[in-house]
């Protein structure tokens, strides 16, 4: 009878293949990468979230500070930008600062740059100026969410606003009349009559 056969361990037959730990670590990168970037954005969200709350108590430094925080942790995200802009601009409105103003058109600007086909950024820019009665900076802050959005009679009615402001009937009458056509807005209308409709 044959003598069993024994495997010889040290046989390269028989020895285990090491695993090369060193090619998992792409794929992991490439795999946590989404996973901390949604958790980042969720934790801007919830900062967000707080922020909100904060500025219905009229606490808005701690609003604007929460928004501030958010925007860094998603900094691709114009909402959370935009929510920052606004925040600032509320306190630029009443204390006037230059650094808030400097800091909120730059936060305006940078929601209009991550987002460039979205009006909202525009508009809401150009009401900041508006507020303070700055009609001129206002009106040129405006254009980019008409051309984006021509069609929005609420942008139209905004412009006519400035515009009557800063005593341009023509221009003025021009607007509210693209308002109008647009929808019934009840404004645009008695701004026609007053300004005399040439329709």
């Amino acid at each position: 009878m044959p003598a069993a056969r024994v495997d010889n361990p040290l046989s390269p037959m028989n020895r285990p293949f090491p695993f090369p730990w060193f090619a998992a670590v792409p794929p992991m990168l490439l795999l946590g990468f989404p996973v901390w970037t949604a958790l980042t954005d969720l934790r801007a969200h919830q900062l967000a979230r707080q922020a909100d709350v904060r500025q219905d108590m009229a606490l808005f430094d701690e609003a604007t500070d929460l928004r501030r925080q958010a925007a860094r942790l998603s900094p691709g995200d114009a909402q959370v930008e935009l929510a920052l802009a606004e925040s600032l601009r509320g306190l630029w409105a009443f204390r006037e600062t230059n650094a808030l103003r400097r800091e909120a058109d730059a936060a305006f600007d940078r929601a209009a740059a991550l987002s460039p086909h979205w009006p909202v950024p525009h508009y809401e820019h150009a009401r900041m100026y508006a507020f303070k009665g700055q009609y001129a900076r206002a009106l040129s802050l405006l254009e980019p969410a008409l051309r984006l959005d021509p069609n929005n009679a609420g942008y139209w009615l905004e412009r006519a606003r400035y515009l009557e402001a800063l005593h341009k009937d023509t221009a003025a009458r021009q607007a509210y009349a693209r308002c109008w056509a647009i929808d019934t807005v009840r404004e645009c209308e008695t701004a026609l009559k007053r300004l005399g409709d040439q329709s």
